[in-house]
Protein backbone atom coordinates (compact mmCIF):
# COMPACT_ATOMS: atom_id res chain seq x y z
CA UNK A 1 0.00 0.00 0.00
CA UNK A 2 1.11 3.42 -0.82
CA UNK A 3 2.62 5.74 1.51
CA UNK A 4 0.05 8.50 0.37
CA UNK A 5 -2.40 6.40 1.49
CA UNK A 6 -1.53 5.18 4.33
CA UNK A 7 -1.02 9.37 5.41
CA UNK A 8 -3.82 10.42 3.55
CA UNK A 9 -6.98 8.04 3.91
CA UNK A 10 -5.53 5.89 6.11
CA UNK A 11 -5.24 1.97 6.69
CA UNK A 12 -8.81 1.28 6.88
CA UNK A 13 -10.19 2.87 3.50
CA UNK A 14 -11.42 1.80 0.15
CA UNK A 15 -7.83 2.60 -1.45
CA UNK A 16 -6.06 0.43 0.70
CA UNK A 17 -8.21 -2.54 -0.01
CA UNK A 18 -7.91 -1.99 -3.34
CA UNK A 19 -4.20 -1.66 -3.23
CA UNK A 20 -3.93 -4.74 -1.09
CA UNK A 21 -5.74 -6.37 -2.87
CA UNK A 22 -4.33 -5.47 -6.21
CA UNK A 23 -0.62 -5.94 -4.62
CA UNK A 24 -1.75 -9.43 -3.69
CA UNK A 25 -2.81 -10.62 -7.29
CA UNK A 26 0.39 -8.98 -8.57
CA UNK A 27 3.16 -10.53 -5.63
CA UNK A 28 1.62 -13.77 -5.32
CA UNK A 29 0.78 -14.31 -9.67
CA UNK A 30 -2.72 -15.22 -8.78
CA UNK A 31 -5.96 -15.52 -10.38
CA UNK A 32 -7.93 -14.09 -7.62
CA UNK A 33 -7.02 -12.27 -4.57
CA UNK A 34 -9.15 -10.55 -1.42
CA UNK A 35 -7.82 -8.16 1.36
CA UNK A 36 -9.37 -6.91 4.46
CA UNK A 37 -8.88 -3.91 6.30
CA UNK A 38 -10.76 -2.43 9.17
CA UNK A 39 -11.81 -2.28 13.17
CA UNK A 40 -12.67 -5.09 14.93
CA UNK A 41 -12.33 -3.19 18.13
CA UNK A 42 -12.96 -3.18 21.11
CA UNK A 43 -11.37 -0.06 20.50
CA UNK A 44 -9.73 2.36 18.08
CA UNK A 45 -13.04 3.64 16.49
CA UNK A 46 -13.67 7.02 15.50
CA UNK A 47 -16.93 8.92 14.68
CA UNK A 48 -15.96 8.75 11.37
CA UNK A 49 -14.86 5.21 11.28
CA UNK A 50 -16.11 3.52 14.04
CA UNK A 51 -15.40 -0.35 15.03
CA UNK A 52 -17.16 -2.13 12.92
CA UNK A 53 -16.11 -0.58 9.59
CA UNK A 54 -14.41 -2.90 7.27
CA UNK A 55 -13.30 -2.78 3.71
CA UNK A 56 -12.82 -6.17 1.74
CA UNK A 57 -10.95 -6.18 -1.50
CA UNK A 58 -11.11 -8.53 -4.73
CA UNK A 59 -8.87 -8.53 -7.68
CA UNK A 60 -9.11 -10.47 -10.29
CA UNK A 61 -7.98 -10.15 -13.92
CA UNK A 62 -11.87 -8.38 -14.70
CA UNK A 63 -10.65 -5.91 -11.92
CA UNK A 64 -11.22 -4.76 -8.84
CA UNK A 65 -14.19 -4.83 -6.79
CA UNK A 66 -14.13 -2.94 -3.09
CA UNK A 67 -17.33 -2.79 -0.56
CA UNK A 68 -17.77 -0.95 2.71
CA UNK A 69 -18.99 -3.11 5.55
CA UNK A 70 -20.17 -1.68 8.94
CA UNK A 71 -20.86 -4.71 11.24
CA UNK A 72 -22.24 -5.29 15.13
CA UNK A 73 -21.18 -7.08 17.48
CA UNK A 74 -17.67 -7.94 19.84
CA UNK A 75 -14.37 -8.29 18.16
CA UNK A 76 -15.08 -12.20 17.26
CA UNK A 77 -18.01 -10.97 15.89
CA UNK A 78 -16.60 -8.19 13.31
CA UNK A 79 -14.40 -10.57 12.64
CA UNK A 80 -16.41 -13.32 11.54
CA UNK A 81 -18.88 -11.42 9.54
CA UNK A 82 -15.79 -9.70 7.44
CA UNK A 83 -14.58 -13.56 6.72
CA UNK A 84 -18.40 -14.37 5.80
CA UNK A 85 -18.46 -11.40 3.40
CA UNK A 86 -14.73 -11.32 1.95
CA UNK A 87 -15.58 -15.09 0.74
CA UNK A 88 -18.95 -13.84 -0.61
CA UNK A 89 -17.61 -11.03 -2.48
CA UNK A 90 -15.10 -14.31 -3.70
CA UNK A 91 -18.11 -16.45 -4.67
CA UNK A 92 -19.61 -13.68 -6.35
CA UNK A 93 -17.10 -12.35 -8.32
CA UNK A 94 -16.22 -16.34 -9.35
CA UNK A 95 -19.85 -16.33 -10.47
CA UNK A 96 -19.58 -13.19 -12.63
Amino acid sequence: VSQDVIDGVGVVSEPCARQMAQGALVALAVDIALSATGLAGPGGGSEQTPVGTVFIGCASARGTVVREHRFTGDRQAVREQAVQSALQLLLDTLQA
